[in-house]
């Protein structure tokens, strides 16, 4: 029974040149432990031409700063007190 989802079965090669910004049988075994199928399921390879689209426009800086801001604001929840009350006061001076 099919639930409004689709999946694209889509060759490792494919995928490499959808997005050849990303190693994804190094992110894989290095995840996973496992090498790559000869291929995989993949929901929306039109997000993943968007990614590269921004990936080829930016500096490598403004995607590590990007990375890096995203980073801290999903794992400041597991920090100490402390940390997450000085993160939200510097956050404040944006509002």
């Amino acid at each position: 029974m099919a639930f409004g989802c689709r999946y694209n079965r889509v060759p490792i090669s494919d995928l490499t040149k959808i997005l050849p910004y990303v190693s994804f049988e190094t992110v894989i075994l290095g995840l996973t432990g496992k090498p790559l199928s000869d291929s995989v399921l993949l929901r929306s390879p039109n997000y993943l031409a968007a990614v590269n689209g921004i990936l080829e426009k930016k500096s490598n800086e403004v995607i590590q700063a990007y990375l890096t801001w995203t980073t801290m604001r999903y794992f400041i929840g597991h920090t100490d007190a402390a940390t997450r009350e000085d993160f939200v006061n510097k956050c404040a001076i944006w509002d």
